[in-house]
């Protein structure tokens, strides 16, 4: 199905397009530190000094992919990070955030060439929290990484787009009149791991906008599907820190949904 984004024209040069977001957010049994550490260790800073000088001696594209793939050993790469942890608590603030910019340019690419726009969602953005006190999950524990807590949906409304529902069972959903891989969430949809408990320690949560959701708001066809890559490469990302992956992206990467 061809892409469907109502745009509202106006004269005075500017327009309007209505999409559709949809957060996804998980929760490992694991300090935050310990986390984020893993989290970074998996996704590496961006080499900036290493493709800049690329770019002086203008190297070839495939060098810049191999460089990347170095880079990136599962896909990602750390462009740009904020600890806000130390300002909030002047506020009074006590759980510790770190927001993400995570991407991969040579991805970014494939989008960029249809419409640069695609810069505006590339890299992703995402944060790793600290989760309120208390509730955890009671899962069996890796013997590295992290224990799966929760992984939980949510849609903002939309105008363009309409999310399925067949159960808790993966459906398909028609993101701003693209067909892809999903859930019909109504409100929020929570997968969980385990069965709930406490615990004195607080959980820590990763939270992010659903790739191919972002994208397909472009409207174009070869755009979201580089978005339904990208939702693949999350899903195994966070497979490899054995986090839970929410259901909207498991069936992306080839997991089980539930």
């Amino acid at each position: 199905m061809e892409p469907r984004c109502p745009e509202s024209q106006h004269t005075d040069g500017t327009s309007e397009i209505t999409y559709q977001a949809r957060r996804l957010t998980v929760t490992v049994d694991e300090p935050f530190d310990r986390f984020r550490a893993r989290f970074e260790h998996a996704v590496p800073r961006f080499d900036a000094d290493r493709f800049a000088e690329l770019a002086r001696v203008d190297a070839s594209w495939d060098e810049v992919r191999r460089v990347a793939a170095e880079n990136a050993p599962h896909e990602f790469m750390i462009y740009w990070s904020l600890d806000a942890s130390p300002l909030m608590r002047l506020a009074g603030g006590t759980r510790r955030c770190v927001e993400y910019l995570m991407g991969n340019h040579v991805i970014a690419e494939r989008m960029y060439r249809h419409d640069p726009a695609a810069l505006l969602y590339a890299p992703l953005r995402l944060a790793i929290y600290e989760g309120p006190p208390g509730k955890q999950a009671a899962t069996d524990s890796h013997d590295e990484g992290a224990r799966p807590v929760a992984a939980r949906a949510e849609t903002a409304g939309a105008e363009t787009a309409e999310v399925e529902t067949a159960g808790a069972e993966t459906a398909e959903v028609e993101t701003a009149g693209v067909e892809t891989a999903g859930t019909r969430t109504a409100g929020t949809v929570i997968a969980r791991a385990r069965a709930s408990a406490f615990s004195p320690e607080p959980a820590t949560c990763l939270t992010i906008d659903q790739p191919s959701a972002r994208f397909a708001g472009l409207g174009n066809p070869d755009i979201t599907q580089v978005g339904l890559e990208l939702d693949r490469k999350l899903a195994d990302l966070l497979d490899h820190l054995h986090a839970p992956v929410p259901e909207a992206i498991a069936a992306m990467g080839g997991f089980g949904a539930g």
